[in-house]
């Protein structure tokens, strides 16, 4: 879960347990294919996760034709696999996984400076607001966590997720 202004009201947070990003994917016959910034994407249609980060981010493309989002990730790809539209936002630690189950898709490749002014997407864990004592153990375990161990972890649920 991202850390929001809105959730901190309610929820305390652990120190991110992965650090992920946002990134632009389409079909690899579109005419977004081969985009290098965000501009590219003008009048473009546009969908993302509701009330998410991935939706946030795409009021940042000019004049794009922001579509209503959608309540899941599965939702979200329908949308660009049925036509709906021309891009998505997306998890690029989740993209590998992706590709691998809808291989006429693509990460849109921006050059630096040229896409969302803060892709980063850290996830974290949530708790109720009060209980420090168990907010600091959880935190101990993340850091306790190579990095190496939880892209392992990470691609282990990948593995498992169906198709």
């Amino acid at each position: 879960m991202s850390v929001t202004p809105e959730r901190t009201q309610s929820a305390d947070f652990t120190d991110s347990y992965i650090d992920d990003e946002v990134i632009m994917v389409v079909k690899k016959d579109s005419k977004y294919a081969n985009a290098t910034k965000l501009s590219d994407f003008t009048g473009a249609t546009v969908l993302g996760q509701k009330d998410t980060f991935y939706d946030e981010l795409i009021d940042e493309i000019p004049e794009v034709n922001h579509l209503t989002p959608v309540a899941t990730v599965p939702l979200v790809v329908d949308g660009i696999e049925n036509g709906t539209c021309d891009a998505i936002t997306f998890s690029s630690m989740s993209l590998p996984n992706l590709l691998e189950n809808y291989p006429d898709l693509k990460k849109v490749e921006l050059a630096d400076g040229e896409g969302f002014s803060d892709p980063s997407n850290p996830d974290n864990a949530a708790i109720a607001k009060g209980q420090d004592d168990i907010l600091d153990e959880l935190n101990k375990i993340i850091g306790d966590i190579s990095q190496k161990e939880r892209l392992q972890i990470w691609q282990d649920c990948m593995d498992r997720q169906p198709a």
